[in-house]
Protein backbone atom coordinates (compact mmCIF):
# COMPACT_ATOMS: atom_id res chain seq x y z
CA UNK A 1 0.00 0.00 0.00
CA UNK A 2 2.48 2.80 0.51
CA UNK A 3 3.80 2.38 -2.91
CA UNK A 4 0.18 3.01 -4.10
CA UNK A 5 0.02 5.84 -1.55
CA UNK A 6 3.18 6.96 -3.37
CA UNK A 7 1.82 6.92 -6.74
CA UNK A 8 -1.35 8.84 -5.54
CA UNK A 9 0.70 11.65 -4.32
CA UNK A 10 3.15 12.13 -7.42
CA UNK A 11 2.64 15.37 -9.30
CA UNK A 12 0.18 16.25 -12.04
CA UNK A 13 2.64 16.50 -14.51
CA UNK A 14 4.14 13.18 -14.10
CA UNK A 15 0.62 11.62 -14.07
CA UNK A 16 -0.53 13.09 -17.12
CA UNK A 17 3.33 11.41 -18.43
CA UNK A 18 2.64 8.07 -16.81
CA UNK A 19 -1.21 8.19 -19.00
CA UNK A 20 0.85 8.46 -22.07
CA UNK A 21 2.05 5.05 -21.84
CA UNK A 22 -1.30 3.82 -22.86
CA UNK A 23 -1.54 4.71 -25.86
CA UNK A 24 2.24 3.75 -26.44
CA UNK A 25 1.43 0.72 -25.58
CA UNK A 26 -1.28 0.00 -27.87
CA UNK A 27 1.42 1.00 -30.39
CA UNK A 28 3.83 -1.00 -29.74
CA UNK A 29 0.91 -4.00 -29.96
CA UNK A 30 0.22 -2.93 -33.43
CA UNK A 31 -3.06 -1.93 -32.11
CA UNK A 32 -2.39 2.10 -33.12
CA UNK A 33 -0.21 3.67 -35.62
CA UNK A 34 2.58 5.69 -34.26
CA UNK A 35 0.52 9.03 -35.73
CA UNK A 36 -2.91 8.11 -34.10
CA UNK A 37 -1.08 7.07 -30.57
CA UNK A 38 1.29 9.83 -30.71
CA UNK A 39 -1.48 12.56 -31.03
CA UNK A 40 -3.56 10.45 -28.48
CA UNK A 41 -0.44 10.64 -25.68
CA UNK A 42 0.00 14.49 -26.23
CA UNK A 43 -3.46 15.13 -25.93
CA UNK A 44 -4.26 12.83 -22.79
CA UNK A 45 -0.95 14.21 -21.19
CA UNK A 46 -1.99 18.45 -21.32
CA UNK A 47 -5.55 17.48 -20.74
CA UNK A 48 -4.90 15.20 -17.67
CA UNK A 49 -1.84 17.43 -16.29
CA UNK A 50 -4.02 20.44 -16.60
CA UNK A 51 -7.60 19.29 -14.85
CA UNK A 52 -5.03 17.47 -11.74
CA UNK A 53 -3.34 20.81 -11.37
CA UNK A 54 -6.78 22.60 -10.84
CA UNK A 55 -8.22 20.13 -8.57
CA UNK A 56 -5.31 20.36 -6.13
CA UNK A 57 -5.03 24.06 -6.46
CA UNK A 58 -9.17 24.37 -6.06
CA UNK A 59 -9.85 21.36 -3.20
CA UNK A 60 -13.23 22.71 -2.62
CA UNK A 61 -14.02 22.08 -6.48
CA UNK A 62 -12.67 18.66 -5.79
CA UNK A 63 -15.33 16.96 -7.11
CA UNK A 64 -16.13 18.93 -10.45
CA UNK A 65 -12.54 18.35 -11.21
CA UNK A 66 -12.47 14.50 -10.74
CA UNK A 67 -15.73 14.11 -12.68
CA UNK A 68 -13.97 16.38 -15.18
CA UNK A 69 -10.97 13.85 -14.75
CA UNK A 70 -13.29 10.33 -15.13
CA UNK A 71 -15.50 12.04 -18.55
CA UNK A 72 -12.18 13.02 -19.84
CA UNK A 73 -10.46 9.60 -19.15
CA UNK A 74 -14.08 7.77 -20.61
CA UNK A 75 -14.06 9.44 -23.61
CA UNK A 76 -10.08 9.33 -25.01
CA UNK A 77 -10.09 5.64 -23.85
CA UNK A 78 -13.43 4.79 -25.63
CA UNK A 79 -11.44 6.85 -28.71
CA UNK A 80 -8.32 4.75 -28.31
CA UNK A 81 -10.53 1.53 -28.62
CA UNK A 82 -12.26 2.82 -31.49
CA UNK A 83 -9.42 3.76 -33.25
CA UNK A 84 -8.00 -0.02 -32.35
CA UNK A 85 -11.38 -1.77 -33.47
CA UNK A 86 -11.18 0.16 -36.66
CA UNK A 87 -7.38 -1.42 -37.30
CA UNK A 88 -8.26 -4.86 -35.98
CA UNK A 89 -11.30 -5.36 -38.01
CA UNK A 90 -10.74 -3.38 -41.45
CA UNK A 91 -7.48 -2.03 -41.30
CA UNK A 92 -8.89 1.49 -41.63
CA UNK A 93 -8.72 4.46 -39.17
CA UNK A 94 -11.29 7.13 -38.08
CA UNK A 95 -9.92 9.80 -40.94
CA UNK A 96 -11.54 7.51 -43.13
CA UNK A 97 -14.37 8.77 -45.21
CA UNK A 98 -15.69 5.45 -45.20
CA UNK A 99 -15.69 5.46 -41.84
CA UNK A 100 -17.19 8.85 -41.38
CA UNK A 101 -20.44 7.97 -43.73
CA UNK A 102 -20.88 4.78 -41.93
CA UNK A 103 -21.40 6.40 -38.80
CA UNK A 104 -23.54 8.93 -39.43
CA UNK A 105 -25.92 6.86 -41.93
CA UNK A 106 -25.63 3.46 -40.53
CA UNK A 107 -29.32 2.32 -39.03
CA UNK A 108 -29.92 0.10 -36.11
CA UNK A 109 -30.08 -2.90 -37.96
CA UNK A 110 -26.83 -2.52 -39.51
CA UNK A 111 -25.59 -1.53 -35.75
CA UNK A 112 -26.16 -4.77 -34.32
CA UNK A 113 -25.16 -6.31 -37.11
CA UNK A 114 -21.89 -4.19 -36.87
CA UNK A 115 -21.50 -5.94 -33.02
CA UNK A 116 -22.57 -8.94 -33.88
CA UNK A 117 -19.98 -9.21 -36.75
CA UNK A 118 -17.14 -8.01 -34.88
CA UNK A 119 -17.97 -9.05 -31.24
CA UNK A 120 -14.33 -10.69 -30.88
CA UNK A 121 -12.53 -7.13 -31.52
CA UNK A 122 -15.30 -5.09 -30.04
CA UNK A 123 -15.00 -7.16 -26.70
CA UNK A 124 -10.96 -7.29 -26.59
CA UNK A 125 -11.10 -3.57 -27.08
CA UNK A 126 -13.86 -2.89 -24.43
CA UNK A 127 -11.98 -5.32 -21.78
CA UNK A 128 -8.81 -3.04 -22.26
CA UNK A 129 -10.59 0.36 -21.87
CA UNK A 130 -12.77 -0.58 -18.91
CA UNK A 131 -9.16 -2.33 -17.43
CA UNK A 132 -7.20 0.74 -18.51
CA UNK A 133 -9.92 3.10 -17.08
CA UNK A 134 -10.05 1.23 -13.41
CA UNK A 135 -6.30 1.28 -13.18
CA UNK A 136 -5.84 4.78 -13.70
CA UNK A 137 -8.92 6.07 -11.86
CA UNK A 138 -7.30 4.08 -8.55
CA UNK A 139 -4.04 4.54 -8.63
CA UNK A 140 -4.45 8.23 -9.60
CA UNK A 141 -7.92 10.13 -9.81
CA UNK A 142 -9.73 8.49 -6.90
CA UNK A 143 -7.53 9.89 -4.68
CA UNK A 144 -7.46 13.47 -2.77
CA UNK A 145 -5.22 16.12 -4.16
CA UNK A 146 -1.97 15.17 -4.82
CA UNK A 147 -0.19 18.90 -3.23
CA UNK A 148 -1.09 20.50 -0.56
CA UNK A 149 -0.35 24.49 0.18
CA UNK A 150 2.37 23.19 2.37
CA UNK A 151 3.88 21.43 -0.26
CA UNK A 152 4.54 24.30 -2.52
CA UNK A 153 3.93 27.80 -2.86
CA UNK A 154 0.40 28.20 -4.41
CA UNK A 155 1.75 30.99 -6.78
CA UNK A 156 3.75 28.41 -8.18
CA UNK A 157 0.90 26.30 -8.60
CA UNK A 158 -1.12 29.19 -10.23
CA UNK A 159 1.84 29.68 -12.65
CA UNK A 160 2.35 26.02 -13.34
CA UNK A 161 -1.55 25.59 -14.17
CA UNK A 162 -1.83 28.71 -16.12
CA UNK A 163 1.15 27.59 -18.01
CA UNK A 164 -0.42 23.87 -18.75
CA UNK A 165 -3.95 25.34 -19.41
CA UNK A 166 -2.21 28.02 -22.28
CA UNK A 167 -0.53 25.17 -23.57
CA UNK A 168 -3.40 22.29 -23.76
CA UNK A 169 -5.80 25.33 -25.39
CA UNK A 170 -3.02 26.20 -28.16
CA UNK A 171 -2.69 22.81 -29.52
CA UNK A 172 -5.79 22.80 -30.45
CA UNK A 173 -5.32 25.69 -33.01
CA UNK A 174 -3.03 22.83 -34.91
CA UNK A 175 -5.78 21.15 -37.20
CA UNK A 176 -4.46 17.76 -36.82
CA UNK A 177 -4.38 18.10 -33.24
CA UNK A 178 -7.51 19.14 -32.83
CA UNK A 179 -8.92 16.51 -35.09
CA UNK A 180 -7.40 13.73 -32.22
CA UNK A 181 -9.49 14.84 -29.54
CA UNK A 182 -12.93 12.97 -29.98
CA UNK A 183 -14.81 16.12 -28.45
CA UNK A 184 -14.15 17.89 -32.08
CA UNK A 185 -13.90 14.72 -34.15
CA UNK A 186 -17.82 13.65 -34.07
CA UNK A 187 -19.06 17.15 -34.29
CA UNK A 188 -16.56 18.65 -37.23
CA UNK A 189 -16.97 15.11 -39.36
CA UNK A 190 -21.01 15.32 -38.63
CA UNK A 191 -20.74 18.78 -40.47
CA UNK A 192 -18.32 18.09 -43.26
CA UNK A 193 -20.33 14.78 -43.78
CA UNK A 194 -23.49 16.63 -44.29
CA UNK A 195 -21.77 19.56 -46.18
CA UNK A 196 -20.32 16.51 -48.33
CA UNK A 197 -23.81 15.43 -49.21
CA UNK A 198 -25.12 18.58 -50.23
CA UNK A 199 -22.01 19.72 -51.91
CA UNK A 200 -22.28 15.61 -53.85
CA UNK A 201 -26.05 16.54 -54.45
CA UNK A 202 -25.15 20.06 -56.21
CA UNK A 203 -22.56 17.97 -58.70
CA UNK A 204 -24.25 14.94 -59.57
CA UNK A 205 -27.28 17.82 -60.59
CA UNK A 206 -24.77 19.40 -62.77
CA UNK A 207 -22.98 16.35 -64.36
CA UNK A 208 -26.35 14.57 -65.05
CA UNK A 209 -27.13 17.69 -66.88
CA UNK A 210 -23.98 17.26 -69.22
CA UNK A 211 -25.09 13.88 -70.16
CA UNK A 212 -28.08 15.02 -72.26
CA UNK A 213 -25.52 17.05 -73.77
CA UNK A 214 -26.03 16.86 -77.73
CA UNK A 215 -22.59 17.71 -78.68
CA UNK A 216 -22.17 13.84 -76.87
CA UNK A 217 -23.85 12.05 -79.37
CA UNK A 218 -21.09 13.08 -81.55
CA UNK A 219 -18.15 11.50 -79.84
CA UNK A 220 -17.71 8.03 -81.66
CA UNK A 221 -14.10 6.15 -82.33
CA UNK A 222 -12.84 6.43 -85.74
CA UNK A 223 -13.55 4.56 -88.64
CA UNK A 224 -11.57 1.14 -88.42
CA UNK A 225 -10.56 1.36 -84.79
CA UNK A 226 -10.73 -2.02 -83.08
CA UNK A 227 -9.17 -3.45 -80.19
CA UNK A 228 -7.35 -0.80 -78.05
CA UNK A 229 -6.31 0.11 -74.60
CA UNK A 230 -5.30 3.41 -73.30
CA UNK A 231 -3.97 3.57 -69.54
CA UNK A 232 -3.89 7.48 -67.88
CA UNK A 233 -1.69 7.91 -65.13
CA UNK A 234 -2.17 10.98 -62.98
CA UNK A 235 0.36 11.58 -60.47
CA UNK A 236 0.15 14.29 -57.61
CA UNK A 237 3.02 16.80 -56.36
CA UNK A 238 5.42 15.19 -58.61
CA UNK A 239 7.97 18.42 -59.84
CA UNK A 240 9.86 17.29 -62.49
CA UNK A 241 12.96 19.44 -61.29
CA UNK A 242 13.41 16.09 -59.12
CA UNK A 243 13.67 13.68 -61.53
CA UNK A 244 16.40 11.88 -62.89
CA UNK A 245 15.13 11.35 -66.15
CA UNK A 246 14.97 15.06 -66.53
CA UNK A 247 18.55 15.09 -65.19
CA UNK A 248 18.17 15.71 -61.53
CA UNK A 249 21.46 15.10 -59.91
CA UNK A 250 19.94 12.69 -57.72
CA UNK A 251 19.07 8.84 -59.62
CA UNK A 252 15.36 9.47 -58.07
CA UNK A 253 13.84 7.40 -61.39
CA UNK A 254 16.38 5.17 -62.78
CA UNK A 255 13.68 2.48 -63.41
CA UNK A 256 11.90 4.75 -66.01
CA UNK A 257 14.91 5.73 -67.80
CA UNK A 258 15.54 1.77 -68.67
CA UNK A 259 11.93 1.90 -70.48
CA UNK A 260 12.56 1.29 -74.14
CA UNK A 261 10.11 3.59 -76.24
CA UNK A 262 9.43 6.46 -73.44
CA UNK A 263 8.86 9.58 -74.77
CA UNK A 264 9.76 12.30 -71.92
CA UNK A 265 8.04 15.73 -72.68
CA UNK A 266 10.07 18.68 -71.63
CA UNK A 267 7.83 21.69 -71.19
CA UNK A 268 4.55 20.74 -69.61
CA UNK A 269 3.27 22.72 -67.52
CA UNK A 270 -0.03 21.96 -65.00
CA UNK A 271 -3.48 23.21 -65.71
CA UNK A 272 -3.49 24.43 -61.95
CA UNK A 273 -1.56 24.69 -58.56
CA UNK A 274 -4.30 22.47 -57.05
CA UNK A 275 -5.61 18.75 -57.09
CA UNK A 276 -9.01 19.63 -58.03
CA UNK A 277 -8.25 22.65 -60.08
CA UNK A 278 -5.87 20.68 -62.24
CA UNK A 279 -8.49 17.56 -62.50
CA UNK A 280 -11.78 19.11 -63.73
CA UNK A 281 -9.38 21.05 -66.23
CA UNK A 282 -7.66 18.36 -67.63
CA UNK A 283 -10.80 15.60 -67.62
CA UNK A 284 -12.84 18.05 -69.30
CA UNK A 285 -13.51 20.56 -71.12
CA UNK A 286 -12.67 23.45 -68.74
CA UNK A 287 -9.92 25.27 -68.93
CA UNK A 288 -7.76 27.95 -67.22
CA UNK A 289 -9.75 30.67 -68.88
CA UNK A 290 -12.97 29.35 -68.01
CA UNK A 291 -12.91 27.05 -65.20
CA UNK A 292 -16.34 26.30 -64.20
CA UNK A 293 -17.04 24.22 -67.70
CA UNK A 294 -16.66 21.34 -65.75
CA UNK A 295 -20.26 21.83 -64.84
CA UNK A 296 -21.78 22.42 -67.74
CA UNK A 297 -19.77 20.01 -70.01
CA UNK A 298 -19.74 16.23 -70.03
CA UNK A 299 -15.63 14.74 -68.61
CA UNK A 300 -13.62 12.62 -70.78
CA UNK A 301 -15.14 9.32 -69.04
CA UNK A 302 -18.30 10.25 -70.41
CA UNK A 303 -17.31 10.98 -74.06
CA UNK A 304 -15.58 7.74 -74.17
CA UNK A 305 -18.03 5.77 -72.72
CA UNK A 306 -20.63 7.41 -74.98
CA UNK A 307 -17.93 6.32 -77.41
CA UNK A 308 -17.63 2.50 -76.74
CA UNK A 309 -14.96 2.21 -74.27
CA UNK A 310 -14.79 0.40 -70.73
CA UNK A 311 -13.91 3.08 -68.32
CA UNK A 312 -12.32 1.77 -65.36
CA UNK A 313 -10.84 4.40 -62.34
CA UNK A 314 -8.15 3.26 -60.04
CA UNK A 315 -7.19 5.31 -57.45
CA UNK A 316 -5.36 5.38 -54.05
CA UNK A 317 -6.64 8.82 -53.06
CA UNK A 318 -8.92 9.02 -50.10
CA UNK A 319 -11.72 10.06 -51.93
CA UNK A 320 -14.38 7.81 -52.33
CA UNK A 321 -17.92 9.62 -51.87
CA UNK A 322 -16.52 12.96 -51.54
CA UNK A 323 -15.62 15.97 -53.84
CA UNK A 324 -15.63 15.95 -57.70
CA UNK A 325 -12.35 13.61 -58.52
CA UNK A 326 -14.73 11.50 -56.51
CA UNK A 327 -17.98 11.71 -58.64
CA UNK A 328 -15.03 11.65 -61.88
CA UNK A 329 -14.44 8.41 -60.59
CA UNK A 330 -17.91 7.71 -60.19
CA UNK A 331 -18.58 7.97 -63.93
CA UNK A 332 -16.76 5.15 -64.93
CA UNK A 333 -17.91 1.43 -65.49
CA UNK A 334 -15.47 0.44 -62.67
CA UNK A 335 -13.95 2.65 -59.90
CA UNK A 336 -11.65 1.50 -56.89
CA UNK A 337 -10.96 3.30 -54.14
CA UNK A 338 -7.18 1.18 -52.44
CA UNK A 339 -6.84 3.74 -50.23
CA UNK A 340 -7.97 2.63 -46.10
CA UNK A 341 -5.68 5.19 -44.37
CA UNK A 342 -6.18 9.36 -43.56
CA UNK A 343 -4.48 11.12 -46.64
CA UNK A 344 -1.71 12.46 -44.18
CA UNK A 345 -1.84 10.15 -41.45
CA UNK A 346 -1.64 6.36 -42.26
CA UNK A 347 -2.06 6.69 -46.33
CA UNK A 348 -1.59 3.14 -48.18
CA UNK A 349 1.01 2.80 -50.10
CA UNK A 350 0.33 3.43 -54.10
CA UNK A 351 1.04 -0.17 -54.63
CA UNK A 352 -2.45 -0.95 -53.96
CA UNK A 353 -3.24 -0.07 -57.53
CA UNK A 354 -1.03 -2.86 -58.66
CA UNK A 355 -3.90 -5.79 -58.69
CA UNK A 356 -6.82 -3.71 -58.97
CA UNK A 357 -4.79 -2.72 -62.31
CA UNK A 358 -3.92 -5.59 -63.63
CA UNK A 359 -7.56 -6.73 -63.32
CA UNK A 360 -8.64 -4.24 -65.31
CA UNK A 361 -5.94 -4.99 -68.45
CA UNK A 362 -7.07 -8.32 -68.23
CA UNK A 363 -10.93 -7.74 -69.18
CA UNK A 364 -11.69 -8.84 -72.25
CA UNK A 365 -13.22 -5.63 -73.09
CA UNK A 366 -12.66 -4.57 -76.81
CA UNK A 367 -11.84 -1.09 -76.14
CA UNK A 368 -10.49 -0.10 -72.68
CA UNK A 369 -9.65 3.24 -70.84
CA UNK A 370 -7.99 2.63 -67.29
CA UNK A 371 -6.98 5.93 -65.26
CA UNK A 372 -4.84 5.46 -61.95
CA UNK A 373 -5.08 8.23 -59.55
CA UNK A 374 -2.01 7.91 -57.56
CA UNK A 375 -0.65 9.57 -53.83
CA UNK A 376 2.59 10.01 -55.69
CA UNK A 377 4.52 12.74 -53.71
CA UNK A 378 1.83 13.62 -51.70
CA UNK A 379 2.68 15.56 -48.02
CA UNK A 380 3.45 14.13 -45.87
CA UNK A 381 6.22 12.94 -48.04
CA UNK A 382 7.64 10.35 -45.32
CA UNK A 383 4.15 8.48 -45.74
CA UNK A 384 4.55 7.85 -49.51
CA UNK A 385 7.31 5.11 -49.74
CA UNK A 386 8.33 2.43 -46.82
CA UNK A 387 11.24 1.96 -46.10
CA UNK A 388 12.99 -0.28 -48.55
CA UNK A 389 12.74 2.79 -50.90
CA UNK A 390 14.17 5.52 -48.16
CA UNK A 391 17.20 5.52 -50.10
CA UNK A 392 17.99 9.60 -49.63
CA UNK A 393 16.27 9.87 -46.55
CA UNK A 394 19.65 10.39 -44.77
CA UNK A 395 22.00 11.56 -47.36
CA UNK A 396 23.35 15.09 -45.99
CA UNK A 397 26.64 15.17 -48.00
CA UNK A 398 25.82 14.25 -51.93
CA UNK A 399 25.61 17.06 -54.17
CA UNK A 400 21.72 18.05 -53.45
CA UNK A 401 21.87 18.61 -49.79
CA UNK A 402 25.58 20.46 -50.02
CA UNK A 403 24.04 22.97 -52.44
CA UNK A 404 20.96 23.07 -50.39
CA UNK A 405 23.02 24.31 -47.44
CA UNK A 406 25.39 26.79 -49.17
CA UNK A 407 21.95 28.26 -49.82
CA UNK A 408 21.22 28.66 -46.31
CA UNK A 409 18.28 25.63 -46.17
CA UNK A 410 17.94 24.47 -42.57
CA UNK A 411 18.88 20.99 -42.08
CA UNK A 412 15.18 20.41 -41.67
CA UNK A 413 14.16 21.77 -45.18
CA UNK A 414 16.74 19.56 -46.41
CA UNK A 415 15.39 16.78 -44.84
CA UNK A 416 11.88 16.94 -45.72
CA UNK A 417 13.62 17.22 -49.80
CA UNK A 418 15.48 13.88 -48.97
CA UNK A 419 12.09 12.04 -47.86
CA UNK A 420 10.26 13.98 -50.95
CA UNK A 421 13.52 12.58 -53.06
CA UNK A 422 12.67 9.26 -51.60
CA UNK A 423 8.68 9.45 -53.01
CA UNK A 424 9.80 10.17 -55.90
CA UNK A 425 12.29 7.14 -55.78
CA UNK A 426 9.39 4.68 -54.49
CA UNK A 427 7.05 6.23 -57.23
CA UNK A 428 9.57 5.18 -59.99
CA UNK A 429 8.96 1.86 -59.04
CA UNK A 430 5.14 2.39 -58.94
CA UNK A 431 5.25 3.91 -62.44
CA UNK A 432 7.70 1.30 -64.14
CA UNK A 433 5.19 -1.77 -62.87
CA UNK A 434 2.12 0.07 -64.06
CA UNK A 435 3.89 0.46 -67.73
CA UNK A 436 5.52 -2.91 -68.18
CA UNK A 437 2.30 -4.33 -67.06
CA UNK A 438 1.26 -3.19 -69.92
CA UNK A 439 3.96 -3.86 -71.83
CA UNK A 440 3.51 -7.15 -71.36
CA UNK A 441 0.07 -7.25 -73.17
CA UNK A 442 1.54 -7.07 -76.42
CA UNK A 443 -1.13 -8.35 -78.38
CA UNK A 444 -3.49 -5.04 -79.36
CA UNK A 445 -2.67 -1.38 -79.66
CA UNK A 446 -1.58 0.04 -76.32
CA UNK A 447 -0.68 3.90 -74.96
CA UNK A 448 0.32 4.66 -71.63
CA UNK A 449 0.06 8.18 -70.61
CA UNK A 450 1.52 9.81 -67.48
CA UNK A 451 1.16 13.42 -65.86
CA UNK A 452 1.12 14.66 -62.65
CA UNK A 453 -1.82 17.16 -61.02
CA UNK A 454 1.01 19.99 -59.77
CA UNK A 455 4.01 19.94 -58.79
CA UNK A 456 5.77 20.73 -55.48
CA UNK A 457 8.15 23.61 -53.50
CA UNK A 458 10.80 21.64 -51.89
CA UNK A 459 13.17 24.32 -50.23
CA UNK A 460 13.92 24.92 -53.90
CA UNK A 461 13.23 28.69 -53.44
CA UNK A 462 13.40 29.21 -49.66
CA UNK A 463 13.56 27.81 -46.53
CA UNK A 464 10.47 26.25 -47.29
CA UNK A 465 8.40 23.10 -48.13
CA UNK A 466 4.80 22.71 -49.28
CA UNK A 467 2.65 24.47 -51.64
CA UNK A 468 3.53 27.23 -53.35
CA UNK A 469 1.60 28.44 -56.38
CA UNK A 470 4.81 31.31 -56.79
CA UNK A 471 7.45 28.57 -57.52
CA UNK A 472 7.67 27.62 -61.11
CA UNK A 473 8.48 23.83 -59.27
CA UNK A 474 4.48 23.78 -58.51
CA UNK A 475 3.97 23.93 -62.04
CA UNK A 476 6.98 22.30 -63.89
CA UNK A 477 5.30 18.90 -64.14
CA UNK A 478 6.48 15.50 -65.90
CA UNK A 479 4.66 13.87 -68.45
CA UNK A 480 5.44 10.71 -70.17
CA UNK A 481 4.27 8.47 -73.05
CA UNK A 482 4.80 5.22 -74.13
CA UNK A 483 3.07 2.82 -77.15
CA UNK A 484 3.74 -0.59 -78.59
CA UNK A 485 4.19 -1.33 -81.96
CA UNK A 486 0.40 -1.63 -82.87
CA UNK A 487 -0.18 1.60 -82.14
CA UNK A 488 0.71 4.18 -84.41
CA UNK A 489 1.45 7.83 -83.00
CA UNK A 490 0.13 10.93 -85.74
CA UNK A 491 3.46 12.33 -85.04
CA UNK A 492 6.53 10.49 -85.97
CA UNK A 493 9.25 13.07 -85.25
CA UNK A 494 9.66 12.76 -81.65
CA UNK A 495 12.38 14.45 -81.39
CA UNK A 496 10.32 17.58 -82.07
CA UNK A 497 7.02 15.98 -80.21
CA UNK A 498 8.80 16.03 -76.79
CA UNK A 499 9.94 19.49 -76.87
CA UNK A 500 6.78 20.72 -77.52
CA UNK A 501 5.66 23.67 -74.90
CA UNK A 502 1.66 22.54 -73.21
CA UNK A 503 -0.45 23.32 -70.60
CA UNK A 504 -2.13 20.31 -69.54
CA UNK A 505 -5.41 22.24 -69.40
CA UNK A 506 -5.99 20.40 -72.54
CA UNK A 507 -5.68 17.08 -71.67
CA UNK A 508 -8.42 16.16 -72.14
CA UNK A 509 -8.15 16.57 -76.26
CA UNK A 510 -4.89 14.58 -76.10
CA UNK A 511 -6.55 11.65 -74.18
CA UNK A 512 -9.55 11.66 -76.72
CA UNK A 513 -6.60 11.53 -79.57
CA UNK A 514 -4.92 8.59 -78.05
CA UNK A 515 -8.77 7.00 -77.48
CA UNK A 516 -9.16 7.49 -81.61
CA UNK A 517 -12.30 9.32 -80.76
CA UNK A 518 -13.64 12.18 -82.59
CA UNK A 519 -16.49 14.10 -82.73
CA UNK A 520 -17.74 17.99 -81.44
CA UNK A 521 -15.35 17.93 -77.98
CA UNK A 522 -12.32 16.56 -79.71
CA UNK A 523 -10.01 19.39 -81.42
CA UNK A 524 -6.77 18.09 -83.03
CA UNK A 525 -5.11 21.72 -82.76
CA UNK A 526 -5.19 21.30 -79.01
CA UNK A 527 -4.06 17.71 -78.49
CA UNK A 528 -0.21 17.52 -78.45
CA UNK A 529 0.21 14.01 -79.86
CA UNK A 530 -1.47 15.17 -83.21
CA UNK A 531 0.26 16.30 -86.35
CA UNK A 532 -2.30 19.24 -86.04
CA UNK A 533 -1.19 20.89 -82.84
CA UNK A 534 -1.30 24.75 -83.26
CA UNK A 535 1.15 25.97 -81.04
CA UNK A 536 -0.01 29.24 -81.47
CA UNK A 537 -3.23 28.08 -79.61
CA UNK A 538 -1.64 27.40 -76.52
CA UNK A 539 0.23 30.46 -76.24
CA UNK A 540 0.23 32.47 -73.61
CA UNK A 541 0.44 30.10 -70.72
CA UNK A 542 -1.71 31.28 -67.79
CA UNK A 543 -0.23 29.82 -64.61
CA UNK A 544 -3.36 31.09 -62.17
CA UNK A 545 -2.30 32.73 -59.23
CA UNK A 546 1.63 32.40 -59.57
CA UNK A 547 2.73 35.75 -61.12
CA UNK A 548 5.17 34.02 -63.08
CA UNK A 549 5.19 34.21 -66.57
CA UNK A 550 5.45 31.22 -69.37
CA UNK A 551 5.42 31.78 -72.70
Amino acid sequence: MNSIARLRKLPPALKGLIFTFMPLAYYLFDKLNYSQAGLSAVLGFFTLTTLFYWRDILPNKRALFSGLLLSFLIIILLNIGFQSTLRDAFGVQQEDVIVVQSIFSTDMAESSEFFIQYARYISLNLALFLGSLVLFWFLFVAEPPSLSVEDKPKIKRYWAAGIVTIVLLAIHFNPTLRKSNPLFYFPENYLRWQADLEEAKQLYAHLAATNSDETLNSMVVSEGVGRRTVVVVIGESDTRNDWSLYGYERETTPLLEKVDGLIVFEDVIAADASTIGSITRMLTPATVEQGELWKEKPSVVVMAQRAGYKVYWVTNQGTEGRGIVSILAGQADRAVFTNRGGSRLEGTLDEAVLDPYRAALNDPAEKKLIFVHILGSHPSYNYRYPRTHAVFEKLYDDAVAERLASQGRSMWEITFRNMYDSAIYYQDYILSQLVNELIDHPNEPAAWLYISDHGQDVAHNSDFSGHNRRAKEMWEVPMLLWSNDHYELPVSDIAALKKRPYQADDLEHAILGLLDIEGGYYDSGLDIFSADYDLGRNFPRHLRGSGLDYR
